[in-house]
C-alpha cells in the first residue's frame, strides 16, 4: 500500500527556515510552503505557496495516483517541476507564515472585487504612490 507522505514532513523545511534555522537547499529539490515575491520591480507583494496535489482513498488512506508539487504564485497555478524549481531557488530566502499568505491572497482578491486601484489588485504594475490615496483614521471620541 502506498502511503502519503505526512504532512509534518512536507513542510519540516518550511518550519525550519520560519524559524532562522537556514536549512539547506538543494538544486532539482524543492519543498513545501509559504512565501512571498514581487511580481514587478516596484509591485506589491504577493503570496505564493508550494504544496503536494495527491488523491487519497479516504477508506483506505492509500495513494490513488502519485504525489506531485504544485507552485502557486499569486492567482497563477505552476505544474512543471523544473518551472516550481526555478522558483523555488529565489522564494526559498522570502518564507512568510500561512496567516501572512492567507491574509496576501484574501486581500488581492477583495481589491480586485471592491478596489480595482489598488496595487494588491495589480500586482504586475508597478506602484505608484501618488495615485495612491492616503490611509485615513478615524479618532474616537
Amino acid at each position: 500500500m502506498r502511503k502519503p507522505t505526512p504532512t509534518a514532513d512536507l513542510y519540516a523545511w518550511h518550519r525550519a527556515a520560519l524559524a532562522g534555522d537556514e536549512p539547506e537547499i538543494h538544486p532539482g529539490d524543492p519543498q513545501c510552503g509559504w512565501f512571498e515575491l514581487r511580481l514587478v520591480r516596484g509591485g506589491p507583494l504577493v503570496g505564493c505557496r508550494i504544496f503536494v496535489e495527491r488523491e487519497i482513498d479516504p477508506d483506505t488512506g492509500e495513494l490513488l495516483c502519485d504525489e506531485r508539487l504544485v507552485c502557486e504564485v499569486g492567482t497563477r497555478r505552476i505544474t512543471d517541476f523544473i518551472d516550481i524549481d526555478d522558483q523555488f531557488s529565489w522564494l526559498s530566502r522570502h518564507p512568510i507564515s500561512e496567516e501572512l499568505y492567507d491574509y496576501r491572497r484574501d486581500r488581492a482578491a477583495w481589491a480586485g472585487w471592491y478596489e480595482p486601484s489598488a496595487p494588491e489588485a495589480n500586482p504586475r504594475q508597478k506602484i505608484d504612490f501618488g495615485t495612491i490615496p492616503a490611509p485615513t483614521f478615524e479618532r474616537k471620541a
